[in-house]
């Protein structure tokens, strides 16, 4: 995802981060709130906000109900959803529309 923003400044993600099944339930808050201050860190230089265990339950929940079981994946403006990692070049032409 770095490498298709620094490629495409137009390009914007929207990062759901949520635990993936076999986490144990009390650390899951813990592991996603992390994984998060280290995204922004990593992108925006500094860490914005706490992290809201809540929205981690709610991420996981709204992944489960659309069949996403592990990441990365991507849900595309047009409701497809693609699992696993994938070069720049290949992202940048299934969000311009050539699939």
């Amino acid at each position: 995802m770095k490498k298709a923003l620094e490629k495409r400044k137009d390009i914007v993600f929207y990062v759901k981060l949520f635990p993936i099944v076999g986490t144990k339930p009390d650390k899951i808050g813990d592991v996603a709130c992390d994984k998060y201050a280290k995204m922004r860190t990593e992108f925006n230089g500094n860490i914005t906000k706490d992290c809201d265990q809540k929205e981690v339950v709610a991420n996981a929940a709204f992944a489960r109900s659309l069949g996403i079981s592990g990441t990365p994946a991507l849900i595309m403006p047009d409701g497809k959803i693609y699992s696993g990692k994938m070069p720049a070049d290949r992202l940048i032409k299934l969000i311009d529309g050539q699939h």
